[in-house]
């Protein structure tokens, strides 16, 4: 056996063993969602931080460019056929 209990139930073997199905083998950090209660003056809070996250993620697309433009830049350099040759 694999070290997993059948998906019946397994009724041939205990649960004191320390084996758990594999679907209920791991805890989760993350808690389940929970209903918050919004504010009605929260609108403007809201939309600032939304465009907050749109600024941030223009700036971080733009870096990633940046980043690849260089890595290409780099690449072809090191690619040349001048640069080729034996050392």
């Amino acid at each position: 056996m694999n070290g997993f209990l059948p998906c019946g139930g397994g009724a041939g073997r205990s649960r004191a063993d320390g084996v758990r199905e594999p679907m209920h083998r791991y805890t989760y950090p993350i808690a389940p969602a929970r209903c918050v209660r919004v504010q009605e003056g929260g609108d403007g809070v809201q939309t600032r931080i939304l465009e907050t996250l749109l600024e941030q993620n223009q700036l971080l697309s733009d870096l990633l460019g940046a980043v690849n433009s260089l890595t290409a830049a780099v690449l072809a350099l090191q690619y040349r056929p001048e640069n080729l040759t034996e050392r």
